[in-house]
């Protein structure tokens, strides 16, 4: 019988949504939790990085580093430069990095997806509100529109595991860009 071969990937993650969708779906991806929130500079978030990957001592195909901007005044993709920089000077080729930061949370991905919003909230005419905006506080809005209320790690992690990271670039920038960047056969993309 032959196996599959799956790529080694590293993938330092903040959230616990992201963190359980990953575990739940790609089970030959090590997870590394990386800190994240308003204390935390882009150089500090950098800094955690390249430690955590140093300490690890590993060469994986992939490393993918998945945060959400929040309310940092640099843009997602000035967020990602500056990983991508500190990434490659500790000798990570440039190839193998593959950066997702949320603008603003990963709710906004989710939201950027038209088609699956549209049809699991039963909006036809549902309309991305755009990147930037606080896309946790619009899920939980359109949540108690329809009687319930929202939960990341149950229905975050199931909307997430529907969506498809080509229908959210079509509206998002930094949905774009991971997707441009990480261009793998894999049914989530």
């Amino acid at each position: 019988m032959h196996q599959a071969h799956y790529p080694e990937i590293l993938a330092f993650v903040e959230g616990a949504m992201e963190k359980i969708f990953i575990n739940r779906n790609f089970n030959y991806v090590r997870v590394v939790s990386i800190d994240n929130g308003s204390g935390w500079t882009v150089d500090m978030m950098a800094d955690q990085i390249e430690n955590k990957y140093l300490i690890l001592d590993r060469n994986p195909d992939f490393v993918v580093v998945w945060f959400d901007r929040e309310d940092r005044p640099e843009s997602s993709e000035e967020i990602s430069i500056l990983i991508r920089h500190r990434l490659k000077k500790i000798g990570i080729v440039d190839a193998r990095i593959k950066i997702c930061i949320a603008d603003r949370c990963t709710e906004n991905i989710i939201l950027a997806d038209e088609p699956l919003i549209s049809k699991e909230m039963e909006i036809p005419d549902y309309s991305y509100p755009g990147d930037g905006v606080n896309g946790k506080s619009i899920m939980k809005k359109l949540f108690k529109s329809k009687n319930g209320t929202y939960k990341e790690t149950f229905h975050g992690t199931n909307l997430l595991k529907q969506m498809r990271v080509s229908n959210s670039a079509t509206n998002s920038k930094s949905a774009q860009n991971f997707h441009q960047n990480f261009n793998v056969l894999c049914w989530w993309f």
